[in-house]
């Protein structure tokens, strides 16, 4: 430290000129480094506001073709909507119709097969005559039922078949049940107690005809009712 303080009193001002230009040298090179740094700092936060509104702008093109695609399935699935709605109204009322009818051939099949199982007849003109037009109805009555029955039965419920199904063979095998045994009982060639027999079975067809089918045939019809929209009990 001596030798120095010497050295500066030795050399006098050229000493003290080459420690002020290396104060200013100094001092330029730190103006310079935080200048630097100041326009490295400035372009950076351009940089970074830049892109901040590249990605506002991707946001916002995103956003808008977001929501053209969601205004376009909306579209889609109202479309959609609109063709089932149609597709649903038409199916209901080609069922409505198929049940009107079907309803309509059951009722005609239990009046035909009601009258036909009836043990007692007013003769109006001629019996025989008359009895083969109560058979004839109750078989024609059968066989539009079945065949309509048959070809429409998609437009209704399993449930509902299956009723349908239990009701039908009961009507055909009480009927020719009941056919068989006033067949027998006509030709008149049986025995009294046969006779009897045949006649009891005759009697417990007819009311199986007039008191128990009703109930049935309500069971559907309420099944019916609920197809169509009748939920009311």
């Amino acid at each position: 430290m001596t030798t120095l303080i010497e050295m500066v009193i030795a050399s006098g001002p050229a000493v003290l000129l080459v420690a002020a230009g290396i104060l200013w040298g100094k001092n330029v090179i730190e103006y310079f480094f935080k200048e630097t740094i100041e326009l490295r700092k400035n372009e950076l936060d351009q940089k970074l506001e830049q892109h901040k509104l590249n990605l506002e702008k991707e946001k916002n093109v995103f956003q808008h073709t977001l929501n053209e695609q969601l205004e376009e399935h909306k579209n889609k699935l109202e479309l959609i909507k609109e063709e089932y709605q149609i597709q649903f109204t038409h199916l209901h009322q080609e069922r409505a119709a198929v049940i009107k009818e079907l309803y309509q051939k059951l009722i005609e099949l239990h009046s035909a097969m009601h009258s036909f199982t009836r043990t007692i007849h007013p003769v109006q003109k001629d019996a025989e005559e008359e009895s083969r037009k109560r058979a004839n109805r109750v078989n024609v009555a059968l066989m539009e039922f079945q065949n309509y029955y048959s070809a429409n039965r998609i437009f209704i419920p399993k449930n509902t078949c299956e009723k349908i199904d239990k009701l039908l063979e009961q009507y055909s095998d009480k009927g020719w049940d009941f056919n068989y045994f006033q067949g027998e009982l006509k030709l008149g060639l049986l025995e009294k107690k046969t006779y009897l027999e045949y006649y009891k079975k005759c009697r417990e067809i007819s009311n199986q005809i007039k008191d128990k089918f009703p109930v049935l045939i309500t069971e559907i019809e309420d099944l019916f009712r609920e197809i169509l929209g009748d939920v009311k009990k």
